[in-house]
């Protein structure tokens, strides 16, 4: 049978645009990331090359997805003209699920703007490394990252895992995982112009549960209890409301900063901790030469349940040499 070329155009066109268009394509995967750095209105187009090719546009912000795509390995690009990304390509797995925290990191300024890097203005892409002990042989959880650039990433085999692409500031790492949970669940992680490297966490396997017709029992063990408090004292004259960190040191290790509005000054949350039992510290840097006296210098907690109001005293003092 004779095909005419129209009908081959048209046919050509329909596979391109399906090559080529994200949103059309069927399949089991969604890749995600950022582009740190963007001037306001640049748009950079991201590049997929693999068992298919794949293209979309950056949103305002500079962050980034690519749904339905095939699994394979893939490689990807940041373009945009008279700009240069680093890394300038990124390797990638996709085998179902998400994908995400694949990030770059513009590198050169636009013709207008040279003196903006000397200036400080584009920021450093950063990186998050640890490990998770106690993995069993092969298994992978997924590693999050909340803060100025969210991310994740799978641990690797052997309980490595690396967060690139980050932007300086302060995240709040978490573990998604059905078979285990993590020690300590989450913490806060600040990133100033260096990368954290070496963080420490313990696996442990989660507890059967109950046969099928049959309660559930009361497993203490896989609670989860917050603790509340405030540290009164922290709004100095002239100085305005001052931010402490509290740290728990327990069963979970966590810590929380203090909030600074004019109603909430002083009050902090410490979430998802396991009973036990606990010491708490306030720290509380230096503003100037104005220091700080907390009292008492540490409090005990026991952690069966929920516990609020936990009262620190700060006083000011100044610090002369």
């Amino acid at each position: 049978m004779a095909c005419s070329s129209k009908a081959i155009s048209c046919i050509c066109a329909a596979a391109l645009l399906a090559l080529c268009s994200p949103a059309r394509a069927q399949g089991p995967a969604q890749v995600n990331g950022w582009v740190i750095g963007l001037a306001p209105g640049q748009v950079a187009v991201i590049k997929l090359v693999g068992p298919r090719e794949y293209r979309c546009s950056t949103r305002p912000g500079g962050q980034w997805s690519v749904e339905g795509v095939a699994p394979g390995a893939y490689t990807v690009f940041a373009k945009l003209p008279g700009v240069e990304f680093t890394p300038t390509q990124r390797r990638i797995q996709v085998r179902g699920g998400t994908v995400g925290a694949v990030n770059f990191r513009r590198q050169s300024e636009p013709a207008e703007a040279p003196d903006a890097r000397r200036a400080g203005q584009v920021p450093a892409a950063l990186s998050i490394a640890g490990w998770v002990r106690g993995l069993a042989g092969g298994e992978r959880i997924l590693v999050k990252a909340s803060g100025p650039t969210p991310a994740q990433a799978h641990t690797r085999p052997g309980g490595h895992f690396q967060l690139e692409g980050l932007a300086a500031g302060t995240y709040r790492l978490r573990f998604e995982s059905e078979r285990y949970r993590i020690v300590p669940p989450t913490i806060l992680v600040k990133l100033e112009g260096a990368d954290r490297k070496g963080l420490r966490f313990k696996a442990r396997p989660r507890k059967a549960g109950p046969a099928a017709g049959t309660a559930a029992p009361a497993a203490a063990a896989e609670q989860r209890y917050t603790l509340r408090g405030r540290v009164d004292g922290l709004k100095a004259l002239l100085h305005g409301c001052t931010r402490a960190t509290v740290i728990a040191s327990g069963p979970s290790t966590a810590s929380a900063r203090t909030r600074t509005g004019e109603e909430d000054c002083g009050s902090f949350v410490l979430r998802d901790l396991e009973p036990g039992s606990y010491v708490l510290r306030v720290r509380i840097p230096p503003v100037g030469t104005l220091r700080w006296r907390v009292s008492p210098s540490k409090r005990k907690i026991e952690l069966r349940g929920d516990v609020g109001g936990v009262v620190f005293d700060a006083r000011s003092y100044e610090h002369r040499h």
